[in-house]
């Protein structure tokens, strides 16, 4: 019994691990207005999948890291701006 709880055991760390090993992959780009076609600095970059997000840098850039494969969700807001 002991070496079948293990088993699962090990099964399911090898798993984990392999899941994480493949969620490296970024997600990069450039935000910037549709009209003046200025970068937008301090924007929001929010993935509804995840419940993650971050803000764009000075020059309108993100990077979203530590992604698995699959289809994502984005949602843009900046202050002032609306779609």
């Amino acid at each position: 019994m002991k070496s079948k709880i293990m088993a699962l055991l090990f099964l399911v760390l090898s798993g984990v691990a392999y899941g994480q090993a493949n969620c490296s992959f970024s997600i990069k780009g450039t935000i910037t207005d549709k009209q003046s076609k200025e970068s937008l600095a301090y924007a929001s970059v929010y993935i509804f999948e995840t419940k993650s997000g971050t803000l764009t840098n000075e020059e309108g850039t993100f990077t979203l890291s530590n992604l698995c494969p699959g289809h994502y969700t984005l949602r843009i807001e900046h202050l002032g701006c609306h779609t």
